[in-house]
């Protein structure tokens, strides 16, 4: 009787805060440690998952919006129709999303499999040993960031807290020419 309510309670709480990779991952602040800043570049150990290397310099002219994540984590899952959403809405305006799924946490076919199910039809990153999750500090998940069309960050947080914030912040870079 207890195990369901447990399991509720953990489902939610992960939801609403964010799933910890540990070190603090439940902080609500939104942190600001690229903003106005380029961001680190893909490390050559970080593909997509049908092996291309992908590259933020190829994508300069373009916003985006770079989701660290993994598919166990339900506030990463809940945010994903909305990224879906923007993917759809916005590509063909200069706006492309990608998925960095932490390889320290799933497979590559793992990740494959819980996206398709997803419908996510945008580029998926896997993060083989966790590099890029590292050098970006993300410490909880979802973490995101949005690059403007000149390669700095204009935006970066937890995307599941609200996700209208991230939306304003794609829609502003935009419009900014």
């Amino acid at each position: 009787m207890r195990t369901p309510l447990i399991v509720a309670l953990v489902v939610l709480s992960s939801l609403l805060l964010g799933c910890s990779s540990g070190g603090g991952g439940g902080a609500r602040e939104e942190v600001a440690r690229f903003v106005g800043q380029a961001p680190p570049e893909v490390p050559a150990t970080t593909r997509t998952l049908d092996g291309k290397a992908l590259s933020l310099a190829a994508l300069r002219g373009q916003v985006v919006y770079v989701q660290f994540s993994f598919p166990a984590c339900p506030a990463c899952h809940a945010v994903l129709p909305e990224v879906n959403r923007w993917y759809a809405g916005l590509s063909g305006s200069g706006f492309t999303a990608l998925y960095c799924a932490d390889g320290r946490r799933d497979t590559p076919q793992g990740v494959a499999r819980a996206l398709a199910a997803d419908g996510v039809r945008f580029p998926v990153l896997y993060d083989a040993g966790g590099v890029m999750t590292q050098a970006y500090g993300v410490s909880a998940f979802p973490t995101a960031f949005v690059i403007g069309r000149d390669g700095r960050v204009v935006w970066e947080g937890i995307p599941s807290y609200d996700t209208s914030v991230p939306q304003r912040a794609i829609e502003a870079a935009l419009s900014a020419r």
